[in-house]
């Protein structure tokens, strides 16, 4: 060590993994049954947005919303500091 301050690591480069990924399954399971689903479409199974606004029959622009929606509740629920910002 040269004396040169480490810079802090990302939670994935050196924290608590496990740790981070319990607190993502426990804010996910505090969203209402839409919002999971509108995030589990768009992000585990890769659904486009003109796609998921199909399926829930309203506008891509509605579609758009909600998931960003989602998104932002799930951040909330996780104290609001998004690690992805």
């Amino acid at each position: 060590n040269d004396g040169t301050p480490k810079k802090p690591s990302a939670p994935a480069e050196g924290g608590n993994l496990l740790a981070m990924l319990v607190d993502i399954k426990q804010a996910y399971e505090k969203l209402d049954d839409e919002e999971k689903q509108i995030l589990q479409l768009r992000y585990y199974h890769n659904v486009i947005l003109q796609h998921i606004a199909e399926y829930l029959e309203c506008a891509t622009s509605t579609a758009d919303r909600k998931v960003n929606n989602a998104l932002r509740a799930l951040q909330n629920n996780l104290g609001g500091d998004s690690p992805w910002q």
